[in-house]
């Protein structure tokens, strides 16, 4: 009795509301460029404090002390920047203009015209 009543539930149609969201709008080469270029920012805030602190460690006569404190600076630095990165992708549209989702118009920030679609 209770698998009939299962498998009638789960053969039923469920209505959800269906959001389109429009394509992206750019070519998928500006897109792969744009994260490219993110992970070069996000390494380059890695290991560019460390080898100046290296540098300095080179300069005064230190055991590793500034290449130490470089590379943690470096690290906490980057894994913020990751942070803020991903944190702004999820609540960016699929638009390159970004912004918040809107539920009205389904995630474009745009007016809405009389019948509800955003205008152009």
């Amino acid at each position: 009795m209770v698998f009939r009543w299962i498998r009638k539930e789960a053969g039923r149609r469920r209505s959800v509301a269906h959001v389109e969201t429009p394509p992206e709008e750019r070519s998928p080469v500006a897109v792969a460029s744009q994260w490219a270029s993110r992970v070069m920012t996000v390494s380059l805030e890695m290991v560019l404090p460390g080898m100046f602190g290296y540098w300095v460690d080179q300069k005064l006569g230190t055991v590793a002390l500034f290449m130490l404190i470089g590379f943690v600076l470096g690290i906490t630095a980057a894994v913020w920047h990751l942070i803020q990165m991903t944190s702004g992708e999820k609540n960016k549209g699929p638009s390159s203009e970004g912004g918040r989702l809107s539920a009205k118009n389904g995630g474009s920030d745009r007016e809405l015209n009389e019948e509800g679609k955003p205008k152009p």
